[in-house]
């Protein structure tokens, strides 16, 4: 019988090889796109909310030229989506998937680094918020509405108001020293930020370790929820959520994490 099998790499084959090559390419520009950690920390603040390069700018304490080149990989890949506002363009995750595969990367990092020798014996495993040393969201969710505990939102005002969780009060860092004399003396606190690789709640808890008390950090934080299906845990003011006092930043400029 007359070998009726197409030799490998023959014509027919080309069109759907170059079809699947295109196809990985633009998963490699994605891939790309989240090789560089500034573009990964943009990506966790407009999981928050949307921002102007000028706002980024200021929160990452980068250049805003740099900013903007950053984000104009992350447009090219379609990772963010941008909008007039006013006059001023304004920045934004381009969907839900985003924050899902920024949180996957995280997790499947932190796998991969947590077996190696070098992670462990570093120490920073033990660095890393959300890695089990604090408070399940659950719990501080159960306490915070019996009572038993004062939840603190410890992001800019802006970031609280696009999305927190129940019952929470919005204390940024900034201002923390200061506002903090008025909590109640007698009740737990417990704080949250951005995500897993946030450090404000942290640096929160060393605030109150100065004043000599003591804060709770809930494990992970927005943008983990939110890439993981508990986003609708999270309320916005218009939400018929009580308003609640933020500290405002006098200078106009952030410096967190």
């Amino acid at each position: 019988m007359p070998n009726t099998e197409r030799p490998c790499g023959s014509a027919a084959d080309q069109a759907p090889r170059a079809r699947k090559r295109a196809l990985y390419a633009q998963i490699a520009c994605v891939g790309r796109a989240l090789g560089q950690p500034t573009r990964l920390e943009i990506l966790e603040i407009l999981a928050q909310c949307p921002r102007t390069v000028e706002t980024l700018s200021a929160l990452l304490d980068v250049e805003l030229k740099s900013v903007s080149a950053h984000l104009k990989v992350l447009l090219r890949s379609g990772l963010v989506s941008v909008r007039r506002h006013g006059r001023f363009r304004q920045y934004a995750v381009s969907s839900p998937e985003v924050i899902e595969l920024a949180v996957m990367l995280q997790q499947t990092a932190r796998a991969a680094a947590g077996a190696a020798r070098e992670y462990r014996s570093s120490g920073l495993d033990k660095a890393v918020p959300g890695s089990g040393s604090g408070l399940d969201l659950e719990t501080a969710l159960r306490l915070a509405k019996s009572g038993e505990l004062l939840l603190l939102d410890v992001r800019p005002p802006e970031e609280y108001a696009a999305g927190h969780l129940p019952h929470a009060v919005n204390l940024p860092l900034e201002t923390l020293g200061q506002t903090m004399a008025g909590l109640p003396q007698d009740t737990p606190c417990a704080a949250y930020c951005r995500g897993s690789c946030c450090f404000l709640a942290q640096r929160a808890a060393e605030v109150f370790a100065r004043q000599g008390r003591e804060l709770l950090v809930i494990d992970a934080g927005v943008m983990d929820w939110m890439g993981t299906g508990r986003g609708a845990l999270l309320q916005r003011e218009t939400d018929g959520a009580a308003p609640q006092a933020a500290a405002v930043n006098p200078a106009g400029r952030n410096t967190f994490l």
